[in-house]
């Protein structure tokens, strides 16, 4: 059998091993066998790195022993067809990065009262648009027994009882594609995710439409990117995935990065509710641009604290076309500002594009010059009750356009403004109607029913009220 003594890593002995590990050669792979002081052994005095590779050394050899046979076929099926072991990936993996301990998805849970109370059931789900989602994974519930094996969504093995009151982490490692708390008793019990998961101990999701859903008592997400198993999230995207998680404060910029395939409802209702969500990450979407229609309709709904939008939020969502922003910041309360050019590369929206998406944002005081310019196709009922119930708002007459472009913003387009600029009340300052009466519509016609009503609208909020005509006011 032969042996082989260094330099097989071709490692300097100053800052790694050296020449001390020895390798054999068993059935045609090879095998690390263990470590060797290198050059006369009775004088030799290891390095300081000597001995922190040393130590590695014996911590992955202790590691590799303490891995139950799912984690080991983990890593040998990674290596199938390749003339190396699962245990030298591992011990590859182990010593040649820093030092980093691969864990599996995550969650704490808080469980008190009678058995009942102190039961918790993975929230699985059977399958998505694509097809059926696989299950094949390991459950550490965090309390000393016996890890359970889970290979299908409705397995009874999902379900586990406490003995005792308390907080638990709950650790998942292998395949589980479907995560989805709706309408699941356990909701209330999750109050933190600690680690999404990393490869190739945990492989990620496919499905997390209503994922957190009604998980009133989370609090906390890592900072982490959700794991993708595979292509990751399809077609439901991220469907009201963290709707009235009202105990959440903060989010990752990084959250969906390793989901980009996310298409039709992409952000739909994701975070509808979050009312202890205070801001919103600027590059938080920046990798989703496959997201089109209904892609982010509804995303930030009734996040009361929500202060600002972030410039550029949808700067990569180019995509997006029916339903994109409907209700995306509606009742955002305490919303003050819109920044310049937040829909400019949004050009393909259209039917519904942006209905309701600023309705009921009470301190909304301002609307940037040209919001809408770019928005060509925007049409239908594209602006019904965009700007409903905002008391404080001072209305830009440049909202839709420039000055000048009159004549050819709506040409030939069908567009409804019901409700655009409705309000029963005003405490902010004077502003100008947009003059959409006087656009040339062409071919087209607008729908011009209550864009201007409301006890809000009058000449101490509108300059040019008296220059609105009755069909745009009633």
């Amino acid at each position: 059998m032969p042996k082989v003594v260094g330099p097989l890593l071709s490692l300097d002995a100053r800052k790694s091993i050296g020449k001390t590990l020895t390798f054999q050669k068993r059935r045609g792979v090879n095998i690390v066998y263990g470590y060797k002081k290198p050059g006369d052994v009775n004088n030799f005095v290891m390095s300081e790195y000597q001995y922190i590779q040393r130590n590695k050394m014996k911590d992955a050899r202790y590691n590799w022993k303490g891995f139950d046979q799912s984690i080991r076929n983990i890593y040998n099926q990674s290596v199938e067809g390749k003339n190396l072991s699962g245990y030298n990936r591992y011990l590859q993996m182990y010593m040649t990065t820093v030092h980093i301990v691969l864990r599996g998805f995550i969650t704490e849970w808080v469980v008190s009262g009678d058995a009942t109370a102190r039961t918790i059931t993975l929230p699985l789900k059977n399958t998505r648009t694509e097809g059926a989602l696989v299950y094949n994974f390991t459950v550490d519930w965090g309390d000393g027994t016996t890890p359970s094996v889970v290979n299908a969504y409705d397995s009874a093995n999902r379900i586990h009882t406490y003995a005792q009151n308390g907080t638990y982490q709950v650790e998942i490692t292998g395949i589980c594609e479907g995560w989805s708390f709706y309408d699941s008793a356990s909701a209330v019990k999750i109050t933190k995710v600690i680690n999404w998961g990393d490869a190739p101990l945990f492989e990620g999701f496919k499905y997390l439409a209503n994922g957190f859903f009604g998980c009133t008592n989370l609090n906390s997400l890592p900072t982490g990117s959700i794991q993708a198993r595979g292509t990751g999230i399809g077609v439901e995207g991220f469907n009201m995935t963290f709707y009235n998680c009202t105990s959440l404060t903060t989010i990752s910029a990084n959250l969906f990065k390793n989901h980009t395939e996310v298409t039709k409802s992409a952000f739909y209702g994701t975070f509808r509710n979050c009312t202890g969500l205070t801001s919103i990450p600027a590059d938080i979407f920046k990798y989703n641009t496959k997201a089109t229609t209904q892609g982010f309709a509804y995303t930030f709904y009734g996040c009361t604290n929500i202060t600002s939008i972030p410039t550029d939020l949808f700067r990569f969502n180019t995509l997006v076309t029916t339903s994109a922003f409907e209700g995306t910041f509606d009742g955002c309360t305490k919303l003050v500002v819109i920044p310049v050019d937040l829909f400019r590369y949004n050009t393909e929206v259209s039917n519904a594009g942006f209905r309701r998406t600023f309705n009921s944002c009470s301190l909304l005081t301002t609307i940037p010059d040209g919001l809408f310019k770019y928005n060509t196709k925007a049409i239908t009922s594209a602006f019904a009750y965009t700007f409903q119930t905002c008391p404080k708002l001072k209305i830009n007459p440049w909202t839709f356009y420039l000055d000048g472009e009159q004549s050819t913003r709506f040409l030939n387009q069908s567009v409804y403004f019901d409700w655009c600029f409705y309000r029963s009340s005003f405490t902010g300052q004077q502003g100008n109607a947009p003059d959409l009466w006087n656009c040339n519509f062409g071919t087209g016609t607008p729908s011009k029913g209550y864009c201007f009503y409301g006890s809000g609208n009058n000449t101490s909020s509108l300059a040019n009220y008296n220059d609105i005509p009755a069909a745009w006011k009633s």
